[in-house]
Order: structure tokens, then C-alpha cells, then sequence
């Protein structure tokens, strides 16, 4: 038996969400405020999400089975409630970050300078050490001056495409 929950306010309100799951059984109890709004006995449904309201809001929990265990997500009005903390989900808090940063400092700072400038010399060292099994400066100086140049673009590009993704994604 499984117990899970969740709190949330809704127009000043706190509710406080539980999840009472027997997978063996096939039973699935939905309570808000100790209060039971839904009991299900699906043992041979299968339903994976199981939808209910609170002050309006379009609430449902979905259950994401893992072998014989089950994780559960608490999603209200279309965002997700991370199962332990009662926070937002791993991308959500990516955004966050992301967001407080700015758009043109992230793909200035994350693209072009971390993940470029690390590809450069990774791609450099790579190169450098492939070619013959010896180390040559001048040829590791060539190779960095010439990855300076294109993978540091690449990575603010594909910073770009990511801040776009989550612009897509969490601001509609």
C-alpha cells in the first residue's frame, strides 16, 4: 500500500491532496482534506491518470508504473507537483533558472562560453592525441584556434533552441 501526498492553495486556500493506492488490490482512493472524492477498482482497467477538480482547477494523478512500485505525479492546471517535495518538476525548475537569468546572458554564458569552449577543447584534445599517439603543441595551438572559431556558435545556438523549447513549453 502506497500513500502519497500532496498540498496545493488554490484562492488562498490549502488542500491538502492524498493518494491512497493498494496495486494488488486495484483500489485507488482520491482524498482532499481528509475527505474522499474518488474510489476507484480498476484491477483489470489499467488506468494510468485519474482526473478531479479543486476550486476550479483541472487536477489529475498520474501513476507511472516501475516494475512491481509505482511513482505518482500530482498535475494541476497542466503543471506538474513533483511527488516528494510538492515543487515544480525538474524542467520547471530548469526554466526558473534559466528564466532569472535572462535570455541573452544564458545563450551568451551557458551556449557560447560553457558548452562551445568546451566542445572546442575537447574536440582539440581529441584530435590532437588521434592523429598520431604523440602530442604536438603547435598542432593542439591550430586545432584550438580553429574550434574557437565554430563550436562556441553551435553552443549558443543550441542554447538558443533550449530557451526557445522552455519559452514554448511553460509560457503559453
Amino acid at each position: 500500500m502506497a500513500n502519497k501526498k500532496w498540498s496545493i492553495t488554490r484562492r488562498e486556500r490549502t488542500y491538502q491532496i492524498e493518494l491512497i493506492h493498494k496495486p494488488f488490490l486495484g483500489v485507488i482512493t482520491i482524498l482532499i482534506n481528509d475527505e474522499i472524492i474518488a474510489k476507484h477498482r480498476d484491477f483489470f482497467e489499467n488506468r494510468n491518470e485519474y482526473q478531479f477538480s479543486v476550486e476550479g482547477s483541472d487536477c489529475f494523478i498520474r501513476l507511472k508504473p516501475k516494475g512491481l512500485k509505482y511513482d505518482y505525479e500530482l498535475v494541476v492546471d497542466g503543471y506538474s507537483i513533483d511527488f516528494n517535495h510538492g515543487s515544480l518538476s525538474k524542467e520547471e525548475e530548469e526554466w526558473a533558472r534559466i528564466k532569472t537569468i535572462g535570455k541573452n546572458k544564458y545563450i551568451w554564458r551557458e551556449g557560447f562560453i560553457v558548452t562551445g569552449v568546451k566542445m572546442a577543447f575537447f574536440f582539440t584534445l581529441m584530435f590532437s592525441f588521434s592523429m598520431r599517439n604523440d602530442f604536438d603543441i603547435y598542432r593542439f595551438l591550430f586545432l584550438l584556434a580553429f574550434s574557437l572559431l565554430g563550436w562556441p556558435f553551435l553552443g549558443a545556438l543550441l542554447a538558443y533552441f533550449k530557451w526557445s523549447e522552455y519559452e514554448k513549453k511553460f509560457d503559453k
